[in-house]
């Protein structure tokens, strides 16, 4: 069977979420209400403690969905609080089926330029 009948999926759109921080000074008094630290809001979000110190100075604008949920958890309140969600979907291009074509608009293949040890 030739590479020419063998037919592709095509490629999957890929969901990029990323969350903005609303107001960084919130996220401190709803730490200090709890009385935890910095230390204790991270570890709970699996995260390290100088991660979450930039987010809460205010110094990181956006993070992953994936902290910003810890963080809320951690805190024990609704996402929708403390971040404001963006989602983007990123699909890709494919222009004639074949792979590589921004590299290798031809589509024919390159030598192998490692070279190999005497």
């Amino acid at each position: 069977m030739s590479s020419a009948t063998i037919r592709r999926r095509p490629p999957l759109a890929k969901k990029e979420v990323w969350m903005e921080i609303k107001d960084p000074e919130a996220l401190r008094r709803k730490r200090t209400a709890k009385r935890f630290t910095q230390r204790d809001v991270a570890h709970l979000a699996r995260r390290s403690q100088a991660a979450y110190q930039q987010v809460e100075s205010g110094k990181m604008k956006t993070i992953s969905e994936a902290f910003a949920m810890g963080i809320a958890f951690a805190l024990g309140c609704d996402w929708e609080e403390l971040f404001i969600d963006h989602e983007h979907t990123a699909t890709p291009s494919v222009e004639d089926g074949t792979r590589n074509t921004a590299h290798n608009p031809s589509g024919a293949r390159r030598p192998h330029s490692r070279k190999i040890p005497a």
